[in-house]
C-alpha cells in the first residue's frame, strides 16, 4: 500500500468519524459531559493513525511491502492496545 493510498484511506476513516459525531449532536445524544468523549475517540483516532503510519514506514524502509489488508489488520490490532512486540 503506498502512502497515498493510506492518507485516503485514513481520510475517508476521519470524515466517517466526522459523519457520526455531526448525527449524535444533531440528535441531542451528545449532551456537555459526552463532548469529552468525542474529543478523547478524536485523539486516540490521530494517535493510532500517526501509530500505523511510523510501523508501515519503518517496514518499507527496510524493503518489506504492507498490502493494504496488512495495513487494516495493523490499525485493528492496535485499537487494541496489545503490544506484538
Amino acid at each position: 500500500m503506498t502512502a497515498p493510498e493510506l492518507k485516503s484511506r485514513m481520510e475517508v476513516l476521519d470524515q466517517k468519524i466526522k459523519h457520526v459525531e455531526t448525527r449524535l449532536k444533531l440528535k441531542g445524544l451528545l449532551s456537555a459531559d459526552h463532548q469529552v468523549t468525542s474529543a478523547e475517540l478524536r485523539e486516540r483516532f490521530d494517535v493510532l493513525s500517526q501509530k500505523v503510519q511510523t510501523e508501515i514506514a519503518n517496514e518499507e524502509a527496510h524493503g518489506h511491502h504492507v498490502s493494504a489488508l496488512e495495513t487494516s489488520v495493523r490499525q485493528y490490532i492496535d485499537s487494541l492496545e496489545i503490544d506484538v512486540d
